[in-house]
């Protein structure tokens, strides 16, 4: 009689990585060809003014603006209500610093304290300036932490072992390059001029901008020298490249900031697409009966949203306001704008931080394959 064989357990495959689609992939990566290097390009070519300036500002506002305000949607599921008001330092973050920044930037438009006065003391100049750099700053950081994150992301998706250091030298890249963008903006480094005399702390910041990048490209190459598919590491590395090179129109000249961050608004579209598409919803709350409502009539929303972000974009709409006939008009759009922009960066600063418990048990789901259970044969 044959001996019985002992059943063995049988994997079934687990679905993909949320970035791990070829179409997602493509999506991302192809902005930096499909968008960000035309509107460069945009720059140099003798098109009419009125065109060039048509073509850049819808894709600020209809691209940029919309990035800006689809973040106010992770307000609207019942869950993440409960978690931003369920402890006292949940509240601040969530609800009292972000209405605190919208109310600054509104008293600072309504009161004028953005167009300098003759009857300024050099204490209020001196002010008014590192406050203004303190805003900037935090805009080039805030997008340098978001590529920072999106390649880490990558590079967890991706069949390959990278060597444990990289990850610092991934972050040194990205946060010396920001500071490199604010060096352009502050003190005017341009490699265009004639006679190219950058400062000393712009070659400082250069100097750390080549080494973390041997750093990096040195992790990649080791990756996939030790890996069986060498290939697998193409997709994190392309990504950091096409940042890279996004990064460093900004840092050229500070004009191309626009235009390079056209994979950082797409890129923020995708990964944001499954937690207000795809999370869990509770059908007795009345917010997540709205959600629901939402799901079911997507090109509503989009469509929404980018009419109000056409409306608080008082550059695409100056007519507009003059045709109002209200002097409230102008600086209550443009308040809108800068102090949405500022709160945006502060709650993006809290809201993917997988290291949390909340955001680790809600988001994993979304963005990592489960495993699998197996069953025997």
């Amino acid at each position: 009689m044959a001996k019985k064989r002992k059943a063995e357990p049988l994997s079934i495959p687990s679905p993909a990585a949320y970035l791990q689609s070829p179409p997602r992939i493509a999506v991302i990566l192809g902005s930096f060809a499909v968008i960000a290097l035309p509107l460069v390009i945009l720059q140099f070519v003798d098109v009419d003014p009125t065109v060039r300036f048509t073509l850049s500002v819808a894709y600020a506002v209809l691209l940029g603006g919309t990035h800006f305000l689809i973040t106010l949607a992770v307000y609207g599921q019942s869950e993440n209500l409960r978690y931003f008001t369920s402890s006292t330092r949940n509240t601040l973050i969530y609800f009292v610093v972000p209405a605190s920044l919208l109310t600054l930037f509104f008293l600072i438009s309504r009161l004028g304290l953005d167009k300098r006065q003759e009857n300024w003391s050099l204490g209020l100049v001196l002010g008014w300036f590192l406050f203004t750099i303190a805003v900037r700053a935090s805009d080039f950081f805030h997008v340098v932490r978001q590529s920072f994150g999106m390649l880490q992301l990558f590079k967890t998706q991706t069949a390959a072992t990278f060597p444990p250091w990289m990850r610092r030298a991934d972050n040194t890249f990205f946060v010396s390059m920001a500071g490199l963008q604010l060096l352009t903006a502050v003190r005017g480094m341009r490699t265009d001029h004639a006679v190219f005399e950058p400062d000393a702390l712009s070659l400082i910041a250069l100097a750390v901008v080549v080494i973390s990048l041997g750093a990096v490209l040195t992790g990649f190459a080791n990756a996939a020298g030790h890996s069986k598919q060498p290939r697998a590491i193409w997709v994190p590395l392309t990504y950091f490249l096409f940042q890279g090179a996004s990064a460093s129109l900004a840092a050229w000249r500070t004009e191309f900031y626009t235009a390079s961050l056209a994979m950082h608004y797409v890129e923020y579209h995708v990964i944001i697409y499954p937690r207000l598409f795809s999370s869990p919803l509770d059908p007795e709350s009345r917010v997540d009966r709205v959600a629901g409502w939402v799901r079911r009539h997507k090109v509503v929303f989009y469509g929404a949203l980018a009419l109000l972000a056409c409306f608080v974009s008082r550059e695409l709409w100056p007519a507009i306001a003059d045709r109002a006939g209200s002097p409230g008009a102008p600086w209550l759009l443009f308040n809108l704008l800068n102090g949405i922009f500022v709160t945006h960066y502060f709650i993006e600063a809290f809201i993917w931080k997988f290291r949390e418990p909340y955001y680790r048990q809600s988001l994993g789901p979304l963005y990592f394959p489960q495993r699998a259970p197996t069953t025997s044969v």
